[in-house]
């Protein structure tokens, strides 16, 4: 996505329109899903695809009309009838004519940096008639921009997975670009080597955290996005944790387990999951408590973490640990 923003801001920095091209539904055996998008310039497809053959070539041709008109348009394909595809499915396709004089160029740019600020980034574009359109950016630090809506239609939209709403008789293309979730894994042993791999499939960011070299190791974590060696004493000193971070703790140590969640806990991440039995929770939670932490802080810790799935080894805990942090990035996202 950030190579389609920035081919899109250089195409309308150089004073040229563009056409996007994307999907906002489909049903049956559609070769591509909501969120696939083509970019098309004057030349021709310049990004992506929406599912190759016979759909590609033929939106390919219309965007390149609807170009040259200066025109957007909203169509419906079934694939068999109108294409002569045999999968038989059906898309609704939107050809989104972008001039170069638009905001979008200033929303490209937008992007662009907050991708880099690793911000969670949600598109929404209100359809309107004959092929109108507006788009509007939200992020979590920043909020919403270039788009003017009330804070109820603003909480509808923001699902983890691309594809209309229908809010108060208005149609909305909602898609997240960037979600800046990640993973802070204090601990590198058995289960953090089995977690990692597991969450990184999982469309999370890893980072793994131990304060002894031999595991704060780029070869026991291929996956992750950054490892490092850390003092656990003063974990402020290696990274700041944001409000949008879930955080793993699963050192080799209570006591250092405990001095991880409580400089955690002050910065008051989306999740907080630690692991250990039952009597250690109990335990903590009373050192927590005389630390000066309230009744309903320490209930928003996950702990023992993990899904109660009857977990023992390594890997079992590492799906029980992902399985409660799919949970809790839903749960967040409001679906």
């Amino acid at each position: 996505m950030q190579e389609l923003f920035q081919k899109l801001y250089n195409i309308l920095a150089s004073g040229q329109n563009a056409l996007l091209v994307s999907i906002l539904a489909e049903s049956g055996s559609a070769p591509r899903g909501a969120g696939a998008h083509m970019l098309v310039d004057r030349t021709g497809r310049l990004w992506g695809s929406i599912g190759g053959g016979t759909i590609e070539h033929q939106a390919e041709k219309l965007a390149r009309e609807l170009l040259n008109e200066s025109r957007s348009l909203l169509r419906e394909y079934h694939l068999s009838r109108d294409l002569g595809m045999i999968c038989g499915g059906e898309a609704t396709v939107f050809y989104q004519f972008i001039a170069a004089k638009s905001p979008v160029k200033e929303l490209c740019a937008s992007v662009l940096r907050q991708m880099e600020l690793e911000s969670d980034l949600w598109l929404i574009t209100r359809l309107l008639e004959e092929g109108e359109w507006q788009m509007g950016l939200f992020s979590r630090e920043e909020g919403l921009s270039f788009l003017s809506l009330d804070q109820k239609t603003l909480q509808h939209c923001l699902r983890r997975t691309p594809g209309c709403r229908q809010i108060g008789g208005v149609t909305y293309f909602v898609e997240p670009i960037m979600s800046a979730e990640r993973v802070l894994i204090f601990g590198g042993g058995h289960v953090a080597q089995a977690l990692a791999p597991l969450l990184a499939k999982l469309d999370f960011a890893c980072w793994v955290m131990d304060d002894r070299p031999e595991f704060a190791n780029t070869d026991l974590f291929p996956a992750a996005k950054m490892v490092s060696c850390v003092d656990y004493e003063n974990i402020g000193n290696h990274i700041k944790i944001r409000s949008s971070d879930f955080v793993v703790v699963m050192t080799h140590a209570h006591t250092f387990d405990f001095v991880v969640q409580k400089q955690a806990m002050r910065s008051s991440p989306a999740y907080i999951g630690v692991i250990g039995s039952k009597n250690k929770v109990k335990t903590i939670s009373e050192q927590l408590a005389k630390e000066g932490f309230s009744t309903a802080e320490i209930a928003r810790v996950h702990a023992p973490i993990g899904l109660p799935i009857c977990a023992e080894t390594p890997a079992e805990i590492a799906v029980s640990i992902a399985a409660q942090l799919i949970k809790a990035r839903a749960e967040r996202a409001g679906d």
